[in-house]
């Protein structure tokens, strides 16, 4: 909300609504996500079983289902469930103006005009450039699943100042108006055909 609320409703299952429960399993009217202590929220994303939200102070919170490492803790929490907001210490001395979230995995842009990514890489939407293979030199996308964020490799010289996420693919766009996508493009999402 304007007056930096966040309010939440749906499907709870996991945890991703953030009240601190997964009971009851549906919520039909929105109820408040208490910001931590001395916070305010400022972005939050929805993603398929998980949320995350950052704060003014730059602060990123993740909650609901991690089985992908989409909440940016560590591997040992992988198949942890978190059901209200959980600091990402990894992303400390950064401060996180926007987040995004796809299906299993989530984004966080800093004021320095960097993606983090973390979570799901199955179609290459943590931006981790191509690889080698050991067939021939064949590139292929680099798909290793990250539990803690990594840095999109995009060209040194652009700054990001917004980003979004869709299902299995990423845009950014940057300061100069420019588009960068990535990810799966089996329909079309990345504007390629």
């Amino acid at each position: 909300t304007t007056d930096a609320k966040l309010y939440v409703w749906g499907y709870n299952m996991y945890g991703q609504i953030g009240l601190g429960a997964n009971d009851p399993i549906f919520y039909l009217l929105p109820q408040l996500v208490s910001a931590p202590s001395g916070e305010k929220w400022y972005s939050v994303a929805c993603g398929g079983l998980h949320t995350i939200a950052s704060t003014v102070s730059g602060k990123v919170y993740t909650w609901g289902i991690n089985i992908a490492g989409q909440l940016g803790l560590n591997q040992e929490a992988m198949l942890s469930r978190c059901q209200g907001p959980v600091a990402m210490d990894c992303l400390t001395g950064r401060r996180v103006i926007h987040v995004a979230a796809g299906q299993q995995f989530s984004a966080a842009l800093d004021v320095e005009g960097i993606v983090w990514l973390f979570g799901d890489n199955q179609f290459g939407q943590l931006c981790q450039g191509q690889r080698a293979s050991s067939l021939g030199g064949i590139s292929i996308p680099n798909f290793v699943t990250s539990y803690q964020p990594v840095r999109a490799h995009l060209p040194s010289d652009v700054f990001i100042v917004d980003v979004i996420a869709g299902f299995f693919h990423v845009a950014a766009i940057s300061a100069d108006g420019g588009l960068f996508l990535w990810g799966r493009n089996n329909r079309g999402q990345l504007g390629r055909g």
